[in-house]
């Protein structure tokens, strides 16, 4: 399947038209919910793990609790390993590389953030997002309840869960603007198909086995 940013005026008339395919009416979330159930061996006690490891890192919770906005514009709370030092929530919002220090860390990471982030192991907590029906393993990033209505969500967006792992972070996508990265989630959104789907997964997990360095994190959310 390939996915490319829509022209000016087709998601409209892709969300007011077409249906989705039979996989994702039919087979796309009893599918979710088997990969899941079938990890939970490895799963649970890699969260134990983390969960551990943050502890012993430093005082402040071990989850945070993000809201974002689901399919139909459902709001849910996005669950995350906490990754930044309770002290970082106070420091002024900073991106880019002006967040970085003199030896292009961020100093708003703990240790254990850093890996967790390198590794996409900060987002294992979604998996319990995925069994409450709120997000699924592959779809388009879930989009913050506050965000300018520009950029909202749109119709054909909304017909589908949000995932943990995106199609527009494919390594073809690289290049292209956020602009042009939402309009490839919009097009896997108005077909989505266990191709691209398998496609995703591989990509995330040789990322996460090549533990290639992220750009620095957005400031931190509450």
């Amino acid at each position: 399947m390939n996915l490319r940013p829509s022209a000016p005026g087709e998601t409209a008339r892709q969300a007011r038209g077409g249906r989705q395919s039979v996989y994702a009416r039919f087979f796309k979330r009893p599918l979710d919910i088997l990969m899941v159930v079938t990890a939970l061996p490895v799963i649970a006690p890699a969260i134990f793990g983390i969960s551990v490891c943050i502890l012993a890192a430093g005082n402040g919770p071990v989850l945070l609790r993000v809201s974002r906005k689901g399919r139909d514009g459902a709001i849910f709370r996005q669950l995350r390993f906490r990754c930044v030092d309770m002290r970082a929530l106070e420091m002024p919002p900073v991106q880019g590389s002006a967040a970085l220090d003199a030896q292009g860390r961020d100093p708003r990471l703990t240790v254990v953030g850093e890996f967790l982030i390198r590794t996409r192991l900060n987002a294992l907590p979604q998996v319990w997002n995925v069994l409450m029906g709120e997000m699924s393993l592959i779809g388009p990033l879930p989009e913050p309840v506050r965000v300018d209505r520009q950029i909202e969500r749109n119709a054909t967006l909304r017909r589908v869960a949000p995932g943990i792992f995106c199609p527009s972070e494919l390594p073809a996508y690289a290049h292209l603007s956020g602009k042009d990265r939402k309009a490839v989630a919009i097009a896997y959104a108005t077909r989505v198909t266990f191709a691209m789907d398998v496609k995703v997964a591989l990509n995330a997990v040789t990322s996460a086995l090549r533990s290639q360095p992220p750009q620095p994190p957005a400031p931190p959310a509450t």
